[in-house]
């Protein structure tokens, strides 16, 4: 495995507060430690009629070290506010975790957990093998565990 986190990731998130895990997959584009990329997870957010939230990602890496902002794609009803994500990566660079926080509110914290689905599988190539296998993009996650 190389020495970034481009590809396909799955993983969760949960609130300190509460016991429960919020899955979610992240495709990430690693450009020598700069980091951009979206997220799609369960809408356990908005009452609006949207069966899955999508976010974008940027932040950074540095060595193991890694802190990215989500913030969700307006017009899906969920909230506005930026969601600082910082955690470390494994020497294998196939799990990372940590800690994340709202931005400048005291509205939520928690735990996260990331896991290598693929070593630098691009989105381009997933939407293709879906709709080739005849598969919805929500399934990507069983079709990249599969590659």
């Amino acid at each position: 495995m190389g020495g970034d986190l481009n590809g396909l990731w799955n993983g969760w998130y949960s609130y300190l507060d509460l016991g429960e895990r919020v899955p979610f997959t992240a495709w990430l584009d690693d450009d020598g430690g700069s980091l951009t990329g979206s997220t799609m997870e369960p809408n356990t957010l908005s009452a609006a009629n949207v069966e899955e939230l999508e976010a974008d990602v940027t932040g950074n890496r540095s060595g193991a070290s890694v802190m990215f902002t989500k913030r969700y794609r307006p017009g899906q009803g969920a909230h506005s506010f930026a969601i600082c994500y910082q955690g470390l990566v494994e020497s294998d660079f196939c799990l990372f975790s940590g800690d994340w926080r709202f931005e400048n509110t005291a509205f939520g914290q928690g735990r996260f957990l990331l896991e290598r689905a693929s070593n630098g599988l691009t989105r381009a190539m997933v939407r293709s093998s879906a709709i080739a296998a005849g598969t919805s993009i929500k399934g990507v996650t069983q079709l990249a565990k599969r590659v």
